[in-house]
């Protein structure tokens, strides 16, 4: 369940970069990964690995709100470079149910890309679910165009980090 949101009032959110993981940031990220993907969120193990790792690296960036001190929102950023260029992927944009309606996974998607922009790259992409009308709604009035192209899975065994 989210927490109770506190007052906010009209002031705007303050977008922070995850520069650092504690365990009530990951107790946040297993909470919204729940929300964002209907399933049991993966391990806490899985999601600090995943926390960490995303902080760590040059190529990802995590931006979040927080409340009261705990995340109630955040969206992921990772460039893969390629021969061709870079490829840039907006993931994990989720926002507690408690805080939606706010507008702040429009605030943390257009911080990913000015993120994306500071480090050269030309376009961004991002996949959603096709049950999630109102997020593509959302992503479409930013200026994200639906491709035409098939996404193909596969799935290769191991950890829970599969599920996320």
């Amino acid at each position: 369940m989210g927490a109770a949101p506190q007052e906010i009032g009209e002031a705007e959110p303050l977008i922070e970069d995850l520069v650092a993981v504690t365990a009530e940031d990951v107790e946040d990220v297993t909470r919204l990964w729940s929300q964002l993907t209907g399933e049991e969120a993966p391990e806490t193990d899985v999601v600090e690995d995943y926390l960490r790792a995303t902080v760590d690296s040059p190529q990802s960036c995590t931006k979040i709100i927080r409340d009261g001190g705990r995340i109630q929102a955040m969206a992921t950023g990772t460039i893969c470079r390629i021969p061709t260029g870079h490829k840039a992927w907006v993931d994990d944009v989720v926002t507690d149910g408690a805080y939606r309606g706010r507008g702040f996974g429009e605030k943390l998607t257009a911080a990913v890309e000015d993120w994306f922009v500071s480090q050269g790259v030309k376009s961004s992409n991002l996949t959603s679910s096709n049950d999630r009308g109102s997020a593509h709604r959302l992503y479409e009035r930013m200026g994200y165009q639906p491709r035409s192209s098939t996404l193909f899975r596969k799935y290769l065994g191991g950890g829970a980090i599969e599920r996320a």
